[in-house]
Formats: structure tokens, sequence, C-alpha cells
């Protein structure tokens, strides 16, 4: 199923305004849920500094804290190159209260994999090409760093399914839920409530209770979408049927869940045509339904505050203004709101979120 593409667009324009605030650092690069930052020093190794992008992320702390949680691991237990990690911090140890972050050290380099790979001189905005004229010696020497990377991964196992924790200096064990991609996904441009998937402290004995508690929340992914959740009424009884536990091996599952229908009951074809009735109403508008973080509340309302008086600038003097630095300059006192906000959370003793 499509995500919202509703909410999918009101990220994109908090991030792109987002990482055009000032910066005291170099600029590494950004990715699609993360930036990264290069800080040097006179007396001390170069280390990268890196924040998840705003309105990309619903658990941003909990990501933060899994990653680490899995490079510390590997760097134990593998002979995988992985960064050393100095620092974790949640968003209100950050500069301005942004977002939280990881401090590592900077792995020096003179090209990636994938510039090793891309076709010369491809402009940087389009997919890369493997180039057609790389000498086989030097694919073969790529893939073979990555097989011994790959090779490593499948020999680390554990008894339950989830996300890592440190108990102490040699233990670790598996004590919180796995959080997906797909799961950020579904919240962010998905719009499905938090509170639909598994619990932070949720693991899983068995594949199969995983798997289950996968196809729940895809159930209700389908009931909360706002937008582009269907294209048509036959397009919303395919999905309600894919999610409600009747599809076994098929060949053709493109068609064989017209058949299929006839295993429900009574009242859950009734509640079926009952959502199908409500997700073609709601295809007759569009509105953003997102349920973001409060970080990313700030930023949308300075944003959305400032708007009107941007564009009158702009119209009035091109020379002198872009609608873009405009956005970015509400983003930043917006920022700097949200810093002074906390900081009055923090000096009245109010718990911070």
């Amino acid at each position: 199923m499509s995500f919202d593409d509703v909410a999918w667009v009101k990220s994109e324009q908090i991030v792109d305004n987002w990482i055009y605030q000032p910066v005291d650092f170099t600029v590494i690069g950004k990715g699609g849920y993360n930036i990264s930052f290069r800080m040097e020093f006179e007396d001390a190794p170069a280390a990268v500094i890196r924040y998840p992008l705003p309105a990309t992320l619903r658990f941003p702390n909990e990501k933060i804290w899994n990653e680490v949680a899995v490079m510390s691991y590997l760097r134990e237990h593998t002979s995988i190159p992985v960064p050393r990690v100095f620092h974790r911090g949640r968003a209100e140890e950050s500069q301005l209260s942004m977002r939280p972050f990881i401090i590592m050290e900077y792995a020096r380099h003179d090209s990636t994999m994938y510039a090793s790979l891309n076709t010369p001189g491809r402009p940087t905005n389009l997919r890369g090409i493997l180039d057609p004229g790389i000498a086989e010696e030097k694919l073969e020497m790529l893939y073979r760093q990555l097989a011994d990377i790959l090779r490593e991964l499948p020999m680390l196992t554990f008894s339950r399914t989830g996300s890592l924790h440190q108990k102490d200096e040699s233990r670790w064990e598996v004590a919180y839920r796995p959080l997906t991609l797909n799961m950020e996904q579904m919240v962010v441009t998905g719009t499905l409530p938090p509170t639909h998937l598994p619990d932070p402290d949720a693991t899983f004995a068995t594949s199969a209770s995983y798997l289950q508690s996968v196809a729940e929340s895809f159930v209700q992914h389908l009931h909360h979408q706002r937008n582009n959740a269907i294209e048509s009424a036959d397009d919303c009884r395919r999905k309600t049927a894919g999610r409600a536990e009747i599809f076994g091996p098929t060949n053709d599952p493109e068609n064989d869940w017209k058949e299929r229908l006839a295993l429900l009951s009574d009242d859950d074809h009734a509640e079926m045509e009952k959502l199908v009735i409500r997700k073609l109403g709601e295809m007759k508008n569009r509105e953003l339904a997102w349920d973001c973080d409060e970080y990313t509340r700030f930023l949308s309302d300075a944003m959305k505050n400032d708007h009107e008086c941007n564009v009158s600038e702009v119209t009035n003097d091109p020379s002198e203004h872009s609608l873009e630095s405009a956005h970015s300059m509400a983003m930043f006192q917006g920022i700097l709101d949200f810093a002074a906000k906390k900081n009055t959370t923090a000096a009245t003793g109010t718990t911070r979120t």
C-alpha cells in the first residue's frame, strides 16, 4: 500500500528547510533519515555527529539507542570495521534541543563503495548506474569486501526477536521491540497512531508471533491512513482480505482474493463494507492527518505561521528574499522557540518528554 502523500509532502517541506540552518560543522551528507557533520579538532582525531532528520521519524530516541547498541555489539563480536561510538545523547542534550544524536569516530577514506561502482560523471541527483568500464579485478575486490561483512552477520543469533540491550560489560539481551523502518513509515507517512504498534518493551519468542504482530499492524494501517490508502472499492476489499489471515499459498494472489472473501464471517464482511464506504468518502478530499512528534510539530507551526508574511516579502522585493530562505529563517526561529520552551520546562521542574 502506498503511503499518504499529503503527509509525505509535509515531511519533505520540514526536512528541506531544517537542513539550511546555520551550522558550525562540515556537512558530510544527508540521507533519507539522517544528516551527518564532520567535526575537526586541533589536538584530537576528527569525529562525526549525526542527527536524525525531523519529520521523517516518530521514534528518534529509540532509533538512536538501537543503532548504538548494534554498533557496539558488532565491534565486540565481529571483525566488521564499525566506527567507535563516543557518545549518544537525547534531544535535550543537543544544541538548541534539536534532535537526539550520535557522536562517533570519523572513518577517513578515499571513496565510498557507491562512488567506486557508479558511472564517472553521473549527476549526483540521479540514481547510480554501474560503471560499464569498471575493471573486473576492482569489481571482485569491492564485492569480496562486502561479502566478508555479510558472511559474519548471520552468525549472530538470539533466542528472541527484538532490539538489543547491553545488561553489563559482557552480557547482551533482546529487551525491546524490533523497531523497523516500515513501522516508522506507517506512523510518519502512513498516519498510523503509534498505539497500534507493539509496546516498546515487546519482544517475540517465535517468528510466528512476530509475523502475527506485523500483520495486525498492517490491518490497523489500512484503517487509519487518511490518503492514498486505496484506489477503488475492490482495491479496499483486496487489501482487507490480504490482511485478514484468509490467504494461504496461491499462484494468483491478485485474483484469488475474490473467491476467498467467502471465508470471511458475516460480521467481518459487514465491517469490510463499512470500511470500503469510509475509504471511498476519504478519497473525495485530501487532508493532512498527522501525529508527529513535539519537535516536528513546533517546526511545522513555525513554517505555517510565517508563510503569509514570507510570500508577501518575496512578492514585494524578490531581489532580497527567496521563499526558501524565508522558510528557513522561520524554521530557525522555531528551533530557538523550541529550545526556550524546553529550558523553561526544565527550570520549572516539569518532566521532559
